[in-house]
């Protein structure tokens, strides 16, 4: 440089950030960014199982890790904080709320640990696991757990959800490089190439499917539809009004995935 000019800035780094909510297709999205980065795909999460991580906690593992590309982590809390020479791009998957306590129920029997929700996954029926969930209600995870994990409520396992969490859920979601469906799995995936590949023209999108329960009818329509024949319509709706925020934002990123599909838009 001349005339004792500063030497530009150099350009920030590239990297994607997935919001890995637990049981919406988390896997899979992370399956694809493994297989492009490898050694430059960072998972992380704290000591603390129902512990959620602020934008301290991410700054300082990304921090930790210079070389990495690609981020993930279920306790992640959106948004994210400004981390100097990097340009990230937001990912996040949601789900309609009674079709994901359905698949925890199937994914929690598989499983042999000994918390409560496991236990009685492997001990009783679908309806009666639903009865249990509402009368004990042992974690905010069956109950607008979404709207909580995008909201800025720390205690996102067992705060309660109202009008201001939802609005401020649903700008999260907006505020998203990427906001996918579960049911619209590939639709969503289809806008993540969209968006990603001008900056990362050498990444593909097809893992294929991962973590998924063996024998579960493939469209979101029968699914429920299975589910409702199984626990019953009575504990189909009360289901389904505790997670009257969730089915808002669940309706409020389908139709912004189909408005960003159409326009072919994308938040970056």
């Amino acid at each position: 440089m001349t005339n004792g000019e500063e030497p530009p800035a150099p350009a920030p780094m590239r990297r994607i950030f997935h919001f890995h909510i637990f049981k919406n297709a988390g896997t899979t999205v992370n399956a694809v960014l493994e297989q492009n980065f490898g050694g430059l795909f960072s998972s992380f999460d704290g000591a603390d199982p129902a512990g959620c991580l602020g934008g301290d906690e991410i700054a300082a593992h990304v921090a930790s890790r210079p070389d990495a590309v690609a981020f993930t982590s279920h306790q992640a809390k959106p948004p994210l904080p400004f981390i100097e020479g990097s340009d990230f791009f937001s990912m996040i998957f949601i789900r309609h709320p009674v079709d994901r306590i359905g698949s925890i129920y199937h994914f929690e029997q598989r499983r042999s640990l000994d918390d409560p929700t496991s236990a009685k996954a492997r001990e009783l029926s679908l309806a009666e696991y639903v009865e249990w969930v509402l009368a004990e209600q042992p974690t905010r995870n069956f109950f607008n757990f979404q709207c909580l994990y995008c909201s800025s409520k720390r205690d996102y396992l067992r705060g309660e959800v109202n009008e201001e969490d939802f609005r401020e859920a649903a700008a999260r979601v907006v505020e998203m490089s990427v906001a996918g469906v579960v049911d619209r799995f590939d639709e969503s995936m289809e806008l993540c190439a969209t968006t990603l590949r001008p900056y990362f023209p050498r990444m593909r999108f097809d893992a294929g499917s991962r973590n998924v329960s063996a024998g579960r009818q493939p469209s979101l329509a029968e699914r429920l539809r299975a589910m409702a024949g199984e626990i019953g319509p009575v504990l189909f709706r009360r289901l389904s009004e505790n997670n009257e925020f969730d089915l808002r934002l669940y309706e409020f990123t389908k139709n912004l995935l189909a408005s960003r599909r159409a326009s072919g838009s994308r938040a970056w």
